[in-house]
């Protein structure tokens, strides 16, 4: 029998792989459908963790990136955040948990940002958490996973922000 533990590693697996897929895509509605994806297996990583507030925060997430297919409204971003908020309140049990509310909340403001710099900000800010986050609760495939994708939005803002401005 398989343990919880290691099918939520298969299950961030899975969440990276999707992921992954989603960079390649260029269409905006193929990109957000697979990041639709990747967040519901990473939230029920996070619930086989018995880490409920990320959990139930990747699942909006994931919801959240869905509901992105069919409109950019800002009025959408706030209910967003407000639910994050709501979900905290109810959920957090452990200073720790506060962290994917934080990352959830600066990930909603990067997913409806129009400014692609702030936007890459905001996901810096989100993947942080969530990297400390993943550390307090051992999690070594999202660890990894959220590492790689810090590491290459930090390449992007240098290539496209600062290495322009070196030049």
């Amino acid at each position: 029998m398989i343990s919880a533990f290691v099918l939520s590693q298969i299950f961030a697996l899975i969440s990276f792989v999707f992921d992954l897929a989603s960079f390649q895509c260029r269409d905006r509605t193929h990109t957000l459908l697979l990041l639709s994806i990747a967040q519901a297996f990473a939230g029920a990583h996070f619930f086989l963790l018995d880490a409920t507030t990320a959990g139930t925060i990747l699942l909006l997430s994931s919801t959240r990136f869905f509901i992105g297919i069919f409109t950019t409204k800002k009025l959408v971003m706030y209910i967003f955040i407000a639910l994050i908020l709501v979900v905290g309140f109810i959920t957090v049990g452990q200073a720790y948990d506060l962290l994917p509310v934080v990352g959830g909340i600066l990930g909603t403001l990067g997913a409806f940002s129009s400014n692609k710099k702030r936007m890459r900000q905001f996901f810096m800010g989100g993947t942080s958490t969530a990297i400390i986050f993943n550390i307090l609760i051992f999690s070594p495939v999202a660890i990894v996973s959220e590492l790689f994708f810090l590491s290459s939005n930090l390449l992007s803002y240098w290539r496209f922000y600062i290495r322009k401005n070196i030049n």
